[in-house]
């Protein structure tokens, strides 16, 4: 029982270790960081865009909130895209981690 709450606990903390440092790189890309930055500022500057977003409410919209909803969205799933890349490389590395700690691979 002790040796399962062991290992647990060390697949935890690596778990935790890939996932910070993946985090700390994802944040430092150029491209993630000016789509984070379009979304913030977009939902930040647009308080009917913002309810939109968070309410599902249903507005009438001029020209230009639809073109910066359009462009929220756009570089939202683009940003997803990236951290769903980023992710996929995450669950790989703590897969080899993890085999490594087991002494699967050497």
């Amino acid at each position: 029982m002790d040796f399962d709450k062991e290992m647990e606990k060390k697949f935890d903390e690596l778990f935790w270790y890939v996932l910070n440092e993946q985090t700390h790189q994802l944040n430092k890309e150029k491209e993630y960081m000016e789509l984070n930055r379009t979304c913030q500022e977009i939902t930040g500057t647009n308080s009917k865009i913002q309810s939109i977003i968070e309410n599902n409410e249903s507005v009438s919209l001029t020209k230009e909130e639809v073109e910066l909803l359009v462009k929220y969205f756009t570089s939202c799933i683009d940003r997803m895209l990236i951290e769903q890349k980023k992710m996929f490389y995450l669950g790989g590395k703590y897969f080899y981690y993890l085999m490594k700690e087991m002494e699967l691979v050497k």
